[in-house]
């Protein structure tokens, strides 16, 4: 029974290192050190036009949008950023900006993106995003949109909310299309620890 018990901890804890009597775990010992990361005043800001588009069109339009985004810059080779966070955007220069909105025009998806992202960009004129777009924000606040938009922010302020978990899924979802970010195959091929896979950035 006992050598039962220490079998299985071992298949449970094998990739964990043991310091005493704790056991760290293997996100701890990556290098450069992790440091906290406000959620509220860093992480959602950066994440919240996801959201938005998926409240005001549609959580498989958000989803298209990101795959596309993702695809578009894997092609180039371009991996320095995650492209998910809205300061990634400030970072594209006037060619890198017009090779983007080439690209998505040509798979169909920055007319609707433009006219899901209008009301956000109003309320925040300063968006790097907003030069994907022709139409410039005006600053002018939709009364019947902000609300709304207040609305859909309590609840993100959760970020184990469906709407929270959905935002950072994209983010997820961008790092593997891109190659930013990819599984461990020969870790999860392995039947032995298939239950806790590991992935690379």
């Amino acid at each position: 029974m006992k050598k039962d018990q220490e079998k299985k901890n071992g298949e449970v804890l094998g990739s964990y290192q043991r310091v005493g009597t704790k056991f760290v775990p293997p996100l701890l010992k990556l290098s450069p050190k992790w440091e906290y990361i406000s959620w509220s005043s860093q992480t959602m800001p950066e994440l919240i036009w996801w959201d938005v588009l998926a409240d005001k069109v549609s959580h498989r339009f958000a989803v298209t949008v990101a795959e596309e985004i993702a695809k578009h810059f894997r092609a180039k080779g371009n991996q320095d950023r995650w492209w998910a966070f809205v300061s990634d955007y400030s970072h594209l220069s006037d060619e890198d900006t017009h090779e983007l909105r080439a690209y998505l025009s040509e798979v169909d998806v920055l007319p609707q993106m433009e006219a899901g992202l209008s009301d956000f960009l109003d309320l925040y004129p300063g968006c790097p995003i907003s030069k994907l777009f022709d139409l410039r924000p005006t600053g002018l606040v939709d009364a019947g949109y902000l609300p709304r938009f207040e609305n859909r922010l309590s609840e993100l302020e959760d970020k184990r909310s469906r709407s929270g978990v959905l935002m950072q899924a994209q983010a997820i979802y961008m790092a593997f299309i891109s190659a930013r970010m990819h599984l461990d195959s020969a870790r999860f091929s392995d039947r032995s620890t298939r239950r806790s896979p590991c992935w690379i950035c």
